[in-house]
């Protein structure tokens, strides 16, 4: 298998779907191939098929995770963007089930060392790249940076600078949170406060 940093030319997207519906024609039912399907459909604009695809393989992904969760992460947050955009920028009772899911499985990833060595960068890009997306949709950096702390404390040592990478970007969103976007001048005493708290405990 690749190592994450590795990389192969992609075909077209076109001819993956060609490839994954001739290899689905002849019985295969993996849910990485329904995943990649789901994916070359949505790409394609093909919107229904792309979400009884991806459904089918979120739920297959879910009764039986027998791929690394570092892989099986995306397809809860593609779910969750099918959600948000066929719910017309509204979140629901689904999308917050996925959400803790997402964190769950990017932790799980870290506590099972599916990193390799010298690729603790790559996944920690991942894992921002996943909360992010969720942040944009309304969930708290509580939700998501902390959760995630909170879930890998059992984490190896490279696990453990991982960890203190996200804590340390938490602690710097929820300074500037608590700041504020307003000049110099219409932040509280409070605000200044709370940013230089939590600044220094992102250094720390």
């Amino acid at each position: 298998a690749l190592a994450m940093s590795e990389q192969t030319t992609a075909p077209s997207t076109s001819n993956m779907l060609v490839q994954a519906d001739a290899i689905r024609s002849a019985g295969c039912s993996d849910p990485l191939l329904l995943y990649g399907r789901g994916y070359c459909l949505g790409e394609l604009e093909r919107h229904e098929e792309a979400t009884s695809s991806m459904r089918m393989a979120h739920a297959a992904f879910e009764a039986n995770p027998v791929y690394p969760y570092s892989r099986m992460v995306w397809a809860s947050l593609r779910m969750a963007r099918i959600y948000f955009v066929g719910g017309g920028g509204r979140r629901n009772a689904e999308m917050d089930r996925l959400c803790e899911l997402n964190v769950r499985w990017l932790a799980e990833s870290l506590l099972r060392g599916e990193t390799r060595p010298g690729e603790e960068r790559i996944f920690l890009d991942q894992v921002f790249g996943n909360l992010s997306e969720w942040e944009k949709w309304g969930y708290s950096p509580e939700q998501l940076w902390l959760e995630f702390h909170r879930q890998t404390g059992g984490a190896g040592e490279a696990g453990q600078w991982v960890r203190n990478i996200v804590l340390a970007d938490y602690h710097v969103k929820a300074g500037w949170n608590a700041r504020g976007t307003g000049y110099a001048d219409e932040v509280t005493e409070e605000g200044w406060k709370l940013l230089r708290t939590h600044l220094q405990a992102a250094a720390d």
